[in-house]
């Protein structure tokens, strides 16, 4: 092939692959519009369920389809650029997302070659069509050097290409390609099929039970679908046929059977969904392939290798387990349901990104990027998910994980013939809620549970959940925690006090001093954090924060610094950095005696940190809250537009989080000090929009009415007194 023909190869792979993404856009409009409809406060029906269902899955495997379309012409063009043919019938054979229909257009390509012959000239010669297919892919332009792990390219520039569709990489449980990873034996995916089915029966029936199945040749070959056959003979079984013939009747001898159902209660603790900690004020998702994409996935994956049943998609294992009744017609539709939910968000947020590009946001969208002004504007930093689909999921997911923790295979003879509790669900509804920063949302949810008594008795509603909960610790603290975040602060104190009492750890901890921090008894948010003798940088943002409100600014500034610094360096704990935010080669003597931080550095140091935390964005707001009230308003202004890109950076410029609202109130206090009261109205009033959005029209949210105050405040200054007065009077209502 001359260099010319190869252009226009690749010119027309390029165009194929952009066809493919550009009409996945078009299909998946309508799912957009079904989960949309999703809410974060009622039960959504079957029917809505149902259509979200049947669209993803319709758009999954026509997207399935077309890209397997777009490898068999790769491969056909590595085929016929080479210059001597086949030396004998091949097959490729996808395994990975390809095979479970589940692709995206940006996902990573895993599969095989099956030869009808083996000899080292064959061989050979599948070694150099296998590299002949990679640099095709590669001529997309949307690998990665990085990716491929080539030791000897690493630091020597920087990888800015796309991260696109490519394939499998080559690190250590990867390369899930014919010439494999360098790591496993040569040639591992150019085999026979008798080859392939002799390993295969090799590893089903010597499974090591100390480790997880996850990446073995059995698990690998749940799923396989022909790419590209090339064939000498007019009528013959293919030779994925073949293999699929010769391992039909190997089964599982009794040590397999039970390594599969511990393999099933490891994936359960391991593969996440829930939001963690780092979710707090609708923040977004770092590990989302085990937290949201991957796991009804590889429960599907699980529980087809459990029970022997193979289907040609993730979609119609499900279905064959409801027909061979391994499964509830209810527990299909959980299935199906969670399994469209992932597909839908892996591929919105790639095709979002137009990349293989994580970021993704559990917060609200700031829908016209109009109402947080010109601090805000409009970005496309993250895809957002639907709220509602995302508690709809988890309101399922959550009491499922309960059940099949529990779930005995020999002793059930349907999976999903269980009941659990309504209270479950809600339950599970209102710690997605609560993780995302929805806190009014999660109370609301939880009152739902336990009524009235939740505000009025909290005594009774303790005693009830150490009644009926497994997880009650867990459960007593969530309730102390939306209390508290919705400023509840006296019922949350009867809450946080018996949780602290039970597991005195940091959070716990953390909470029970707010508490009295919120009820103005900073006295005793001090004694009570004096006396657990942590020590943490964020006992001591918390003791900075109480000994300004006491006026002690000198311990406070220390203690404000002091926690700044040590946030700074646990974000970058493999790097140290002297006092400008430079580098420090390790063993230097520079190392040993970095200088010591001073508050008016503070904000240009981090600026180096390559790990942003939430904790360092909260340590810096603080210091902007010491200054300003300290009068120092240009060092205030400095450390809350810190604050902002720091929150942009990890939340997106769209998101709608408390962080905005509390930054631009922050500006406009500083504008409004420097008697720029015109520019501090409007950036208030943004602010106020936020915080209505967040906490809804009709709260009565502590944040509101200081913000109505301010406001107050802002038309006083500027002799607006009819509509200061006003303000006070909301704000009064409010409070």
């Amino acid at each position: 092939m001359t260099f010319d023909e190869q252009q226009n190869t690749s010119k027309g792979l390029v165009e194929q692959l952009k066809s493919i993404r550009s009409k996945t856009r078009v299909l998946l409009k309508q799912a957009d519009s079904v989960a949309q409809q999703f809410s974060t406060d009622c039960d959504n029906d079957s029917k809505l369920i149902t259509k979200f269902v049947s669209s993803v899955k319709d758009i999954s495997l026509n997207c399935t389809n077309a890209m397997i379309t777009l490898v068999e012409n790769i491969i056909y063009e590595s085929v016929t650029s080479l210059i001597l043919q086949p030396p004998c019938d091949f097959s490729a054979v996808a395994i990975g997302s390809l095979a479970r229909g589940e692709a995206t257009p940006y996902s990573d390509l895993e599969y095989i070659f099956l030869i009808e012959q083996d000899s080292p000239s064959i061989k050979s010669y599948f070694e150099q069509l296998a590299m002949y297919t990679y640099f095709q892919i590669g001529n997309l332009r949307e690998t990665k050097i990085s990716y491929m792990a080539v030791e000897e390219l690493e630091k020597w520039f920087d990888d800015r290409s796309t991260n696109g569709f490519k394939i499998d990489g080559l690190a250590k449980g990867a390369g899930n390609i014919p010439t494999g990873n360098g790591i496993s034996p040569k040639n591992w995916f150019i085999v026979t099929p008798r080859q392939l089915a002799s390993r295969y029966e090799e590893v089903l029936n010597n499974p090591n039970p100390k480790e997880a199945l996850r990446g073995d040749l059995t698990a690998m070959l749940t799923y396989m679908k022909e790419l590209y056959t090339y064939s000498t003979k007019a009528t013959q079984d293919s030779l994925l046929t073949n293999f699929l013939k010769k391992i039909v009747n190997i089964t599982p001898n009794d040590l397999r059977t039970t390594v599969n159902n511990d393999m099933l209660q490891q994936d359960l603790a391991k593969f996440n969904f829930m939001p963690n900690s780092t979710l707090q004020d609708c923040g977004f998702t770092v590990d989302v392939k085990r937290q949201l994409y991957r796991f009804p996935s590889i429960l599907l994956f699980d529980l087809s290798i459990l029970w022997g049943i193979r289907g040609d998609s993730a979609w119609e294992t499900a279905d064959l387990l409801l027909s061979k009744q391994k499964i509830t017609v209810s527990f299909h539709q959980t299935l199906t349901f969670l399994l469209a939910g992932a597909c839908y968000i892996r591929l919105s947020t790639y095709l979002h990104h137009n990349s293989h590009d994580d970021r993704l946001s559990v917060a609200p969208k700031i829908s016209d990027g109009q109402e947080a002004g010109d601090l805000f504007e409009k970005s496309q930093s993250r895809w957002f998910v639907p709220m509602g689909l995302f508690a709809a999921m988890s309101q399922d997911m959550i009491p499922l994980k309960k059940y099949l923790k529990s779930w005995n295979p020999e002793m059930t003879s349907m999976l999903g013939t269980y009941q659990l509790g309504y209270n479950d669900h809600l339950l599970a509804r209102a710690q997605t809620l609560h993780g995302c920063g929805r806190y009014i949302e999660g109370l609301k949810t939880l009152q739902t549970v336990y009524g009235e008594d939740l505000l009025k008795f909290p005594n009774v509603v303790i005693i009830t959940i150490e009644a009926n909960e497994d997880n009650a610790g867990e459960v007593i603290s969530l309730v102390a925690d939306n209390l508290w975040k919705c400023s509840h602060y006296q019922a949350a104190l009867e809450y946080s006090k018996h949780v602290y009492g039970k597991e005195a750890n940091l959070e716990a901890l953390k909470r029970l001093a707010g508490c009295y921090d919120g009820l103005s008894r900073y006295s005793d948010a001090l004694k009570v954090l004096k006396a657990a003798k942590m020590n943490s940088p964020d006992i001591d943002l918390w003791m900075g924060v109480l000994h300004q409100k006491l006026e002690n600014y000198q311990q406070a500034e220390t203690y404000l610094v002091s926690a700044l610094q040590r946030y700074c360096e646990e974000a970058s704990l493999e790097q140290r950095f002297d006092y400008y935010g430079d580098p420090i080669e390790e063993g230097s003597s520079q190392a040993k005696c970095i200088v010591s931080m001073h508050a008016m550095s503070a904000s240009e140091r981090i600026r180096s940190i390559p790990n942003t935390t939430s904790d360092i964005a909260t340590a810096v707001s603080a210091l902007q809250y010491f200054y300003f009230w300290q009068g120092e308003y240009e060092l205030a202004e400095r450390y809350n537009n810190k604050f902002i890109e720091l929150q942009t950076e990890l939340y997106g410029k769209d998101a709608l989080v408390l962080a905005t609202a509390n930054a631009l109130c922050k500006t406009g206090n500083n504008l409004y000090k420097q008697n720029e009261g015109a520019k501090a109205e409007q950036i208030y009033i943004d602010s106020l929009g936020l915080l209505r959005k967040i906490y809804g029209a009709e709260s009565d949210h502590a944040d509101i009415a200081v913000l109505l105050s301010n406001l107050g405040n802002c038309y006083s200054g500027m002799s607006r007194f009819e509509i200061a007065i006003n303000q006070f009077e909301e704000a009064l209502g409010v409070y």
